[in-house]
C-alpha cells in the first residue's frame, strides 16, 4: 500500500509538472505572438543616396526666412556687361578707369569663362569624389521627429546604399562643408546644432521621404545642397582696356571681419550670436586663379582664397596696390603701384547667403560727366581671333591719317577696307562699336552725346590737328583729325586730312546721316552736318552705361 500510495504520488507530480510545462510554453507563445516584430512586420527597404549637385550662391532659392531677399540685388545685364545700381566708383588711372561694382546676382551673360558654367542650371556645381557629408534620418511619430540613425558618407560622386524601415515616413537632414572631412554628428540629435566655418561653405539639404511596402522596389533619395553662409570673393577683368594679360595684380580686402554662428538644421535658420570673429588682415594680398576666356585666359581673375561669413555683410572695401598688363607688345604696362593704388567701397543689400563679389572692371576710357568715352578711335583687325576684331587704337594726340581699316561706312559692321564704298545690308548692319569684347559694352555716339562735349573742348597749343575735352578727373579726351575716305576714291586713300570727321547714330535720311565735324581750328563739338552715309569716317565709341 505504501509503494502504491508512494506510485501514485510520483504520477501526479509527473502530471503536474507536464501541466505546468504546458502551461508555461503556452504563455510564452502568446506573449510573443503580441509583440511585432520589425524584421517580419515592417523590414526594411534599400535606399541610394546620390548628391545632385550644389545650387550656387547666386541664384539660391532658399525657402527660410534668411533668403527672401534675394531679389535686392539691383544687377542690371546689359548685353553681355553686368552694372550694379547699389553703387558704383570711378577711379581715374593713366589712360584708364576703374570701376567698382557690388554684383550680388551676376549672370552668365558676363563671364564667358569657367566661373559660370552651369549657372543657368540649377545645380550649378557638382560635389566631386570624396567630399564629405552627413546626413541625418528621423522617424515621423504624428508630430514628433524621432532621431532614427545617421550616415557619414564620402561617397558625394556616386550613390550610397542605407537601409529604412518599411512603411514608415522620414524627414532627412543632410549638410556638409565640401570638403574631405564628414561634418560631426550634432552633440544633440533632439536639436541638431551644426557650426559655419570661415574657411569653407556651409551646404545643407532636408527632404521627407515615405519608405513604402516591405520588399518593394529600391529607391533614391537625390540630395541638392545649398548654401547657407555668404562667399566673400573679387573679380577682376582687363577686357575693357584690351589687355592681352594680367601679369601682376596684388589687391586687398580691407577691414574684412567675418563670422561663425550655429545652423539649426530643423528650422533650417542661422541661430544666436556669433560663435567666432575672424579679422582678415588688410596687407593679405588676395590669391587668385585665372578664368578669362580660352587664348585671354589671364584677362579675367577671380580670387580663389576661401572666405566665407554668417553674417551678411553690408559694405565690402577692396584695394588695389598693384595692376599691370600686356597691352601693346611684350613689355607690363604698369598702372598702379602702392604709390598710387586704388580703392572702392561697394555696399550691399541682400541677405544670406547671397555672394559679396567685388566685381571691378578696368575700362580703357575717359569720363565726363558721367559719360565714358574711348581714348582711340575704332578699328577692325581682320587677323585677330574672334570676337577680338574690334579693337581701339592708342590715343593720338595730333592730326594724322590712318589706314583704311579705320574708317567706316555709316551703320557698316566691317570697314571700309572690307566694304569699299559698297553700303551695308542685311547682316552687315549695325553698330560697330557693339562688337567691341565683350559684345554689348559700347556703342555709336549720338548727336546729343558729341553735343553735350562742345561746351568743354579746349584748342590745343600750338595747333596740331586736335582737340581735347577736359574729363571730370583731368583727363584728356582727344578727338584728332583723321580726314575721311570719299565713297569713288578705291585706293582707300583719306582726304580733307585737317578736318576730323566721327560718325553719330543719327539718320537724316536714307542717304545720309549726321557726323561730328571736328576742326581745331575752331575748337569743335558743335557742328553736325549731314554726310553721304558712303563717306569713310572715323568712330569714337562710347559706353553702354
Amino acid at each position: 500500500m505504501k509503494i502504491l500510495n508512494n506510485y501514485n504520488l510520483m504520477g501526479l507530480n509527473n502530471i503536474f509538472i507536464a501541466f505546468l510545462l504546458v502551461n508555461i510554453l503556452a504563455s510564452c507563445s502568446r506573449n510573443d505572438s503580441s509583440i511585432p516584430n520589425d524584421n517580419v512586420v515592417t523590414g526594411e527597404n534599400t535606399f541610394y543616396l546620390t548628391v545632385a549637385g550644389i545650387q550656387d550662391n547666386d541664384n539660391n532659392n532658399n525657402n527660410n526666412n534668411n533668403n527672401n531677399n534675394n531679389g535686392k540685388g539691383k544687377v542690371s545685364s546689359v548685353k553681355g556687361l553686368i552694372k550694379s545700381e547699389e553703387e558704383k566708383f570711378v577711379v581715374g588711372g593713366e589712360g584708364f578707369e576703374i570701376e567698382f561694382s557690388s554684383s550680388e546676382n551676376i549672370t552668365n551673360e558676363y563671364l564667358e569663362s569657367k566661373y559660370v558654367k552651369g549657372i543657368k542650371s540649377k545645380t550649378a556645381e557638382v560635389m566631386s569624389a570624396g567630399k564629405g557629408y552627413r546626413i541625418l534620418f528621423y522617424e515621423v511619430n504624428n508630430a514628433d521627429e524621432v532621431f532614427y540613425k545617421s550616415e557619414g558618407i564620402t561617397t558625394a560622386s556616386s550613390a550610397f546604399s542605407t537601409k529604412l524601415k518599411a512603411n514608415k515616413t522620414y524627414t532627412w537632414y543632410a549638410y556638409s562643408y565640401n570638403t574631405s572631412t564628414i561634418p560631426d554628428l550634432p552633440a544633440d540629435v533632439n536639436n541638431p546644432l551644426v557650426p559655419s566655418l570661415t574657411d569653407a561653405p556651409l551646404l545643407f539639404a532636408k527632404g521627407e521621404i515615405f519608405t513604402g511596402a516591405y520588399g518593394s522596389n529600391s529607391k533614391h533619395i537625390s540630395i541638392t545642397f545649398k548654401h547657407k553662409v555668404s562667399k566673400v570673393e573679387a573679380v577682376v577683368d582687363s577686357r575693357l582696356i584690351f589687355a592681352s594679360s594680367i601679369t601682376l595684380l596684388n589687391l586687398q580686402f580691407k577691414d574684412l571681419v567675418l563670422t561663425t554662428h550655429n545652423f539649426a538644421l530643423k528650422s533650417g535658420n542661422i541661430i544666436g550670436g556669433a560663435i567666432n570673429t575672424v579679422n582678415i588682415s588688410n596687407s593679405d594680398n588676395i590669391s587668385f586663379e585665372n578664368i578669362g576666356p580660352t587664348g585671354f585666359e589671364t584677362t579675367v581673375k577671380k580670387s580663389s582664397n576661401a572666405y566665407y561669413t554668417s553674417t551678411a555683410i553690408t559694405s565690402l572695401k577692396v584695394n588695389i596696390s598693384d595692376f599691370s598688363i600686356i597691352k601693346y607688345g611684350t613689355v607690363p604696362l604698369v598702372l598702379i603701384t602702392p604709390l598710387n593704388a586704388k580703392s572702392g567701397t561697394l555696399n550691399y543689400s541682400s541677405a544670406l547667403p547671397i555672394t559679396r563679389r567685388a566685381l571691378i572692371n578696368l575700362v580703357d576710357g575717359g569720363t565726363i560727366d558721367g559719360a565714358t568715352w574711348a581714348e582711340g578711335n575704332l578699328y577692325y583687325d581682320e587677323f585677330a581671333p574672334d570676337p577680338f576684331k574690334y579693337k581701339f587704337e592708342s590715343p593720338v594726340l595730333s592730326g594724322q591719317t590712318a589706314a583704311c581699316n579705320h574708317y567706316w561706312l555709316w551703320m557698316s559692321l566691317k570697314p571700309r577696307s572690307i566694304t569699299g564704298g559698297t553700303l551695308p545690308t542685311g547682316s552687315d548692319v549695325g553698330d560697330p562699336c557693339s562688337k567691341v569684347y565683350p559684345a554689348g559694352a559700347w556703342r555709336l555716339p549720338t548727336s546729343q552725346d558729341f553735343s553735350d562735349l562742345g561746351p568743354k573742348s579746349n584748342r590745343n597749343t600750338p595747333l596740331n590737328g586736335a582737340v581735347y575735352f577736359i574729363t571730370q578727373d583731368g583727363q584728356r579726351l582727344n578727338l584728332h583729325e583723321a580726314g575721311w575716305i570719299t565713297p569713288g576714291n578705291s585706293n582707300c586713300s583719306p582726304s580733307n586730312t585737317n578736318d576730323g570727321h566721327y560718325w553719330t547714330s543719327n539718320e537724316v535720311s536714307s542717304s545720309n546721316a549726321r557726323a561730328l565735324e571736328m576742326d581745331q581750328s575752331w575748337g569743335g563739338g558743335d557742328t553736325q552736318p549731314s554726310i553721304s552715309k558712303r563717306y569713310g569716317l572715323s568712330i569714337r565709341c562710347m559706353r553702354t552705361y
